[in-house]
């Protein structure tokens, strides 16, 4: 039997893990302590924020109906739950610009552009993906995500494209938004790559340790394989540009999510061997159940920010737009920034837990 999402533990932990980290850095740049590589890059090159939307397109990519081949008759009717679903990313990225534009929050112009954010990249890319699906045989998106990567890198190299994507050229809504809108294109790609890898890798049943080795290697190829032609992309090609989203970047993204899931799948193996003989190891979920029912700490963690992710990454907006208009984040002490970030995500992780233990989540409308 094929074996749902939510009973992956290892999916569960890398959910939460990109959120909370994501959540964290968010407000960490702001503060003078944390050095400037660390924030997102103006244009070309490596920076950890720079993970942050690429990580968010792969997990949703690998936790979607089409990466465990759960498609309806009717493939339509994915796109329509998906432009419901996108209507929430659209609600929060309104209030992003409504507080760029009216309470004066930071926004630099070169990362999306003056009206885009993430939420709409998010948002754009969940429907223009389904659409996709929709038209395509499912087994083909690998093909479209190459189609699709490769015509926008055409694009950027041997036309006027990246001129004018990287012009101060703010005239109208498609020049104003241009990084936003362009990037679309890559993001698309990558999700469906990510689906594809996901279908391939991931949702497909295991009875043996022997089964998640060769799960492992396999990963661990294709990163390898991906973290070279990145190599080759930057250096020879086109730089690293996550403002654009071009080849180099899904190429990157794509070999760090493979190179998780061979770290993960190692990690996972390694517990099996050292489990003590009361503790039960379940091949096909790689879950392991011991005697007591016992969980850790992390687990639990785990699990509370995946059943509210959407709550926990809008609490974390807030307080860090909450902090930049009433605070100066760039003046403030070490000390300030070291308290001020503990109990930023001892306040997360609390109203995550709280909210699970209650069984309560927190929906927008449409969701």
């Amino acid at each position: 039997a094929k074996v749902a999402p939510h009973d992956y533990p290892g999916l569960t932990s890398a959910r939460a893990q990109v959120i909370l980290m994501t959540v964290f850095g968010i407000l960490a740049v702001d503060f003078a302590t944390v050095p400037r590589y660390f924030a997102k890059t103006e244009k070309t090159g490596f920076s950890p924020m720079d993970l942050g939307v690429g990580a968010f397109v792969i997990i949703v990519a690998v936790s979607s109906r089409e990466a465990k081949n759960i498609l309806p008759a009717n493939r339509w009717q994915n796109v329509g739950k998906a432009l419901r679903g996108s209507v929430a990313l659209i609600i929060l990225g309104l209030v992003r610009l409504f507080m760029v534009t009216v309470l004066n929050y930071q926004n630099p112009v070169h990362e999306y552009g003056v009206h885009w954010n993430f939420f709409f990249t998010l948002a754009c890319t969940r429907v223009l993906t389904s659409v996709v699906y929709a038209t395509v045989p499912i087994h083909l998106d690998w093909v479209v995500a190459v189609i699709l990567g490769c015509t926008y890198e055409a694009c950027l190299v041997f036309t006027p494209l990246a001129s004018f994507l990287d012009s101060d050229e703010r005239s109208g809504f498609l020049a104003a938004n241009k990084e936003g809108l362009a990037s679309i294109v890559g993001y698309v790609a990558l999700h469906l790559a990510a689906v594809a890898t996901a279908r391939m890798l991931g949702y497909k049943p295991r009875n043996s340790a022997r089964d998640w080795v060769m799960t492992g290697l396999q990963a661990a190829g294709m990163a390898a394989a991906s973290f070279a032609a990145t190599y080759v992309m930057h250096t020879a090609v086109d730089p690293v540009s996550r403002r654009l989203a071009n080849l180099s970047y899904c190429l990157w993204m794509y070999s760090l999510g493979t190179f998780a899931v061979a770290l993960s799948v190692g990690v996972s193996l390694a517990n099996a061997v050292l489990l003590p003989r009361s503790a039960h190891v379940d091949y096909n979920l790689f879950a392991v159940s011991h005697a007591d029912n016992s969980h850790t700490d992390f687990d639990i963690l785990w699990k509370s920010i995946n059943y509210n992710g959407m709550a926990v990454f809008l609490l974390a907006n807030i307080l860090t737009g909450l902090v930049n208009i009433f605070f100066h984040p760039r003046t403030a002490s070490d000390i300030v920034c070291f308290v001020a970030l503990v109990g930023y995500i001892y306040v997360l992780c609390i109203f995550a837990v709280f909210l699970h233990r209650k069984m309560v989540k927190l929906k927008l409308p449409f969701t």
